[in-house]
């Protein structure tokens, strides 16, 4: 290969020419490229596909395994990731210059104040325990937790339809509030919630009365650990029973103002039909027919009637309940100021 040639004589010199002009003259020949080997500074993050919370139990997956896995924090509980590490003073932003940060919580996570709740009790609403209380641990739950808690064999082919992790629960209490939500965990058989079905990743919010239903016959009404502060109601022919708050109205007819069943009435129906009975004895109540009220302060029951519809009967019985009763469907309420009645 010809490289270049003489100056003087002007003869091509070739590589071989050149290395002995450069011997002659004590000149050295060019350096090798000097290649340089990547650097690599850290292994890819292993990022898990779901995570539990150690203090609250709760499956974390989607937006809420993301705040745990790269912010160190859980969307349900004050907890914080020890495997996350806190970040170098020089990494701060100083608080003079720091963009403005909003002060709210992130939706889901409860402030700092609120108290975890390891155990919520719930009313159960079908089969030969309805009525009764069972009390469930907030985290994962699923077939193992209700078969313990139903000890009935009628249970059995329906805690069967149960997943294993069939729902998460968390529950937070503070001053007058008792906050809990509830989320499907991708079970088989389905979470229904006021009669719909549960899809949601980030949880639902569980209110007081309200009809939880897993697999499809497993029925649950929340009871707020709030004393004095609840009452109860339960439908005689059905022994449906759920709670409601003082200085609250709850409508005993079939439908609710906005045309929806009432869930009382569509857990009395699933009862009903479930265990033999005649659920069209729930036709004799009127679809809006009446409401009634606890008072807080004096325990005193204030009733309001639709107009032309039947007027309920009010018994005060002996042992401090009420019973309520119109032609074909009555009414027991404890006013109690307690917790469960």
């Amino acid at each position: 290969m010809l490289l270049q040639a003489c100056t003087g004589c002007g003869d091509a010199l070739f590589p071989e020419d050149v290395d002995k002009l450069r011997k002659s003259l004590g000149i050295s020949g060019p350096e090798p490229p000097v290649v340089e080997q990547p650097v690599i500074e850290s292994e890819p993050e292993d990022i898990p596909d779901s995570a539990e919370c150690p203090e609250c139990l709760t499956p974390l997956i989607g937006d809420d395994l993301h705040a745990w896995v790269v912010g160190g924090t859980c969307n349900y509980c004050p907890a914080t990731n020890p495997g996350v590490e806190e970040p170098d003073a020089d990494d701060i932003i100083p608080t003079d210059i720091a963009p403005h940060k909003e002060t709210e919580n992130p939706a889901g996570r409860p402030p700092a104040h609120l108290v975890n709740t390891p155990v919520v009790s719930f009313f159960i609403n079908n089969g030969p325990m309805v009525g009764e209380t069972i009390d469930l641990k907030t985290g994962i739950l699923g077939r193992g937790d209700l078969s313990s808690k139903l000890s009935d064999p009628w249970y059995e082919p329906h805690v069967g339809r149960i997943s294993r992790e069939h729902i998460g629960l968390t529950c937070h209490k503070h001053t007058g509030s008792f906050d809990v939500n509830v989320k499907d965990l991708g079970s088989t058989n389905g979470t229904w919630l006021r009669g719909e079905r549960l899809v949601s990743t980030s949880g639902t919010p569980l209110e007081i009365g309200e009809d939880l239903n897993l697999g499809g016959n497993i029925q649950l009404s929340l009871i707020p650990d709030l004393p004095g502060r609840i009452a109860t109601i339960q439908h005689i022919e059905s022994k449906v029973k759920f709670a409601f708050y003082h200085d609250t109205e709850v409508h005993l007819g079939r439908q609710s103002e906005s045309g929806q069943r009432e869930r009382w009435a569509q857990m009395a129906d699933l009862q009903l039909r479930s265990m033999g009975g005649d659920p069209e004895i729930l036709s004799y109540l009127s679809r809006r027919h009446f409401t009634l009220k606890v008072d807080s302060n004096t325990g005193e029951i204030n009733t309001e009637v639709f107009e032309g519809k039947e007027e309920p009967e009010i018994i005060h019985n002996g042992d401090g309940t009420v019973q309520i009763r119109t032609r074909k469907n009555g009414f027991i309420l404890n006013c109690g100021f307690m917790t469960t009645g």
